[in-house]
């Protein structure tokens, strides 16, 4: 009767994808640059390759890369770097092989600077509310304004 009840519990709780994703003007996926940094990277997948570019701290103005800015993205299960080229002010980078996985992006402002981290969890899987993929859902988001 125990483990009925918790799988009903853990069944009722929303996933995780559904908790907070933010979209950008250009539909893409923001996620921040860690706690106290002003900056957000904007995700999309275009052709294949993602896109990376920079937005302010309201996530509402883009802003380009500068020249000395380096991005460094690593797919954290294989631990493999994955090569980003810079390009009017974003980078493009391949998709990894997969259906999900995570992609950690470390930005530095130049040689030796300290990196500011994002982290992106892309999914595939369809919501089944909204019909995108779960890397793009906002469900979660539109429930918690509704409260």
């Amino acid at each position: 009767i125990l483990a009925a009840c918790a799988a009903l519990f853990l069944a009722a709780l929303p996933s995780p994808a559904h908790e907070g994703v933010e979209l950008s003007p250009n539909g893409g996926r923001l996620v921040p640059f860690g706690e106290k940094t002003p900056l957000h990277a904007e995700i999309l997948l275009r052709d294949g390759a993602f896109s990376v570019g920079l937005y302010d701290e309201d996530a509402k103005k883009e802003l380009p890369a500068t020249a000395a800015q380096e991005l460094t993205v690593t797919e954290r299960a294989s631990g493999k770097k994955i090569p980003a080229e810079k390009k009017e002010g974003r980078w493009t980078l391949p998709k990894p092989a997969g259906k999900d996985f995570w992609l950690i992006l470390q930005l530095r402002d130049g040689p030796g600077a300290k990196a500011r981290t994002a982290r992106l969890h892309y999914e595939e899987a369809i919501c089944s509310e909204c019909g995108e993929q779960e890397w793009l859902c906002r469900c979660g988001e539109k429930k918690g304004k509704k409260k």
